[in-house]
């Protein structure tokens, strides 16, 4: 059974009102009919196939032509370890991985990918608090062999690595973008403990009990079907090994989202955000489909606790605003709108978010869980 500290009800504050209230309406009636837990659990033992193996995990079985491939690069820090002995051309390690979310991978190697690698400074600031909470939960010594999944510009891989400094530490991601980032930067910075790899962690290929600890900042919500992904995650942890996540709460408790979607709602409709069973940043949002789903992967002594902080989203408003429309969510909203109501709906989130304005930047807070588990 999972330990779940249950977040108290988000206070509106400032930003409340009507706005709010329509955003909040609004998603709970885009969120028709949601499956209950058990049809929820069942739905995920349907759509695999599997073997049940020692200690409870499950292996996938993949039929014959399932999915798409994915090419990987892997890309390596100068003298950097290696996991596995792939065919070497260059100075890059070229391996065929197959991918089970093309839709993702798509998106993440598009514009999604793009603006996160080019705005890879302000991301990782905006999730600093969260990174803390993170790597205090996973509890790195210096000699773990550490996996990051969903690693993107690779900042939790490095600070891993640097906790890790006998050890080493592997960044697994769906972004070309944004693993190239991550690799410049460890390079820059002369962490050589470091190896980040292009892949779907839902059918990647890992090694057998290779890591003391896996570990991911936001990077495990996106997955198509995450009892594989987390089984498939599982078997690459050593027996007695630990996960360690972040992932989103509901987005009601989210200000960072509500305050400026909700002033855009005035003049635009809002997208599909996803929600529990759809891949999505809200994908994970209640903490008792956690447990079923880390559960059914074959991991013990769940733990979900609420974590909140705050989240730096630019030096003012207008700042802010200028870095928001280019985030995915921006674009969803915006997409279908004419430039004069474009305009309209920007104005509208500047003045939302100009009281939020400090001294240091322009800050809302956001609303997580941080969740432990365990590898029998």
């Amino acid at each position: 059974m999972a330990a779940v500290r249950r977040h108290r009800q988000w206070a509106t504050g400032a930003a409340g009102g009507a706005a709010r209230h329509r955003l909040v309406d609004r998603l709970n009636r885009r969120r028709a009919a949601p499956c209950g837990l058990a049809e929820d659990a069942r739905r995920h033992r349907a759509h695999r196939r599997c073997d049940r193996r020692p200690g409870g995990h499950l292996r996938r079985r993949h039929r014959r032509g399932e999915g798409a491939s994915l090419r990987g690069v892997r890309l390596r820090v100068p003298g950097s370890p290696t996991l596995t002995n792939d065919r070497q051309r260059d100075d890059e390690r070229v391996t065929e991985h197959p991918i089970a979310n093309t839709e993702q991978a798509e998106a993440w190697n598009s514009e999604e990918g793009q603006h996160w690698a080019a705005h890879q400074d302000r991301y990782d600031a905006m999730s600093g608090a969260f990174t803390e909470h993170l790597l205090g939960a996973a509890a790195i010594t210096e000699t773990d062999t550490v996996l990051d999944i969903g690693c993107g510009n690779g900042q939790t891989t490095r600070l891993a690595a640097r906790r890790a400094s006998r050890g080493r530490a592997v960044g697994l991601d769906l972004s070309a973008p944004m693993l190239e980032r991550a690799a410049a930067t460890a390079a820059g910075e002369g962490i050589a403990n470091v190896t980040f790899e292009q892949g779907d962690a839902q059918v990647q290929p890992l090694p057998s009990s290779a890591f003391d600890v896996a570990i991911s900042r936001f990077g495990v919500m996106f997955f198509a079907d995450p009892v594989a992904a987390f089984a498939n995650v599982g078997t690459a942890i050593r027996p007695g090994g630990r996960l360690a996540f972040v992932c989103w709460q509901d987005l009601a408790r989210n200000e960072w989202l509500m305050v400026p979607a909700g002033a855009a709602l005035a003049f635009v409709e809002l997208p599909d955000l996803g929600g529990p069973g759809a891949p999505g940043p809200f994908s994970l949002a209640e903490p008792d489909r956690i447990e079923v789903i880390l559960g059914d992967a074959g991991f013990a002594d769940v733990h979900v606790d609420s974590v909140d902080a705050p989240m730096r989203l630019g030096a003012d408003a207008a700042d802010a605003v200028e870095f928001l429309r280019g985030t995915g969510m921006a674009r969803a909203l915006l997409a279908k709108a004419d430039p004069p109501t474009v305009a309209r709906a920007l104005d509208a989130v500047g003045e939302a978010l100009r009281p939020h304005e400090q001294a240091d930047g322009l800050y809302l807070t956001g609303t997580a869980w941080l969740v432990t588990a365990a590898r029998p």
